[in-house]
């Protein structure tokens, strides 16, 4: 189990390269409308698996019944990567197809602005402070509503696992 875990944990990773990758040599007035749809689908698309992605390792979560602790936080840290990952993919094709969506600092290499956006990710469900990223549209600011409201589910249903298995425990 763990070690299905240290894979979907890199599954997540691999999913964001992958998606940051696909647009790595095309700037946004090279895209053509057709492509702007298949991309805004996409964004669709990553957010539904992920949500689905979500859910199934939650409900994993919860059969987890007598398991060494390092189990439970595999699986703590899977769900927290999935989060992470997908609103990381979600903000930079944002960002690609709306470029003036985010205001970020000029001069960054594409790797660093892959960077960037997983900091501002993490940075923006964990402390809720300012980044280098600031959101300007208001699509990029409902993201951002929904990032916090996914990290705060997320939360939610580790703590609540965790209080039912210590309860079912004694």
């Amino acid at each position: 189990y763990l070690v299905k875990k240290v894979l979907d944990c890199l599954f997540n990773i691999c999913a964001y390269i992958s998606i940051t990758l696909l647009s790595k040599d095309m700037s946004v007035s090279e895209v053509r409308p057709i492509s702007k749809i298949l991309y805004s689908l996409a964004i669709i698309i990553i957010l539904i698996f992920f949500i689905f992605l979500f859910v199934f390792e939650a409900k994993l979560f919860f059969k987890i019944k007598t398991s060494p602790r390092s189990i439970y936080i595999a699986a703590i840290l899977n769900i927290f990567l999935i989060v992470l990952m997908a609103f990381s993919s979600i903000n930079y094709l944002i960002y690609f197809l709306f470029p003036s969506s985010y205001l970020i600092p000029v001069g960054l290499s594409f790797p660093e602005v892959c960077f960037e956006f997983v900091y501002y990710t993490f940075n923006l469900m964990i402390t809720f402070g300012e980044t280098s990223i600031c959101a300007t549209s208001v699509l990029a600011k409902t993201t951002q509503m929904l990032e916090i409201a996914f990290f705060y589910i997320a939360i939610g249903i580790c703590i609540n696992g965790l209080i039912s298995r210590m309860h079912g425990q004694k």
